[in-house]
């Protein structure tokens, strides 16, 4: 192989939701939904 990078970008996206598990209610998580509210809020 031999790859050699001068830098290497790890973007760790923990807990970055796309919508409500069908159990979020039960969890107190109705309306859960990170990606989507950052875009609202962003004009996106």
């Amino acid at each position: 192989m031999g790859y050699t990078y001068k830098r290497v970008f790890l973007i760790v996206m923990d807990s970055v939701g796309i919508g409500e598990a069908p159990d979020a209610e039960k969890y107190n998580d109705k309306g859960a939904d990170t990606l989507g509210h950052i875009a609202e809020y962003r004009g996106g």
